[in-house]
């Protein structure tokens, strides 16, 4: 996706009900980051072992689409690093979460275990989304 693609949207950041939403597949809805965390959701929910380099270089893609538009939009703290490798691990979280239910005891440690490491990256997007201040540009014209 190119970095054209992402400069319609929200100037802040989905919050975390929108990225489960898309991670579900439920709505990618109209951000340029939901778009994209719907495609990582995607590429993690699908395991095709004989395609992994297609895969990761499109989970890379998709990662700097997201990197992409931050830097456009956002004045982000330093310690919060790649905001597109975040929503990447959220997305694998959730996929391994939706797999461990489907594959398990509905009251098993491992779906436990798998929904927590979702939710405490959820967590983490709130402080994320928090932190995260809009970039302003002042005496443009438009």
């Amino acid at each position: 996706m190119s970095t054209a693609a992402l400069v319609r949207g929200s100037e802040d950041l989905p919050d975390w009900h929108e990225l489960m939403a898309a991670f579900s597949a439920w709505s990618a809805g109209e951000h340029p980051v939901t778009a994209c965390a719907c495609r990582l959701a995607r590429l993690h929910r699908r395991r095709c072992p004989r395609r992994r380099k297609v895969v990761a270089r499109r989970r890379a893609q998709l990662i700097e689409a997201i990197d992409a538009w931050a830097a456009d939009h956002l004045c982000s703290p330093a310690r919060v690093g790649s905001i597109g490798v975040y929503v990447d691990r959220m997305a694998a979280a959730v996929a391994e979460a939706h797999r461990a239910l489907r594959n398990g005891e509905p009251m098993s440690g491992a779906v436990h275990t798998a929904f927590t490491d979702a939710a405490v990256l959820a967590a983490g997007w709130t402080e994320i989304t928090s932190a995260a201040v809009p970039r302003v540009y002042l005496g443009v014209d438009q």
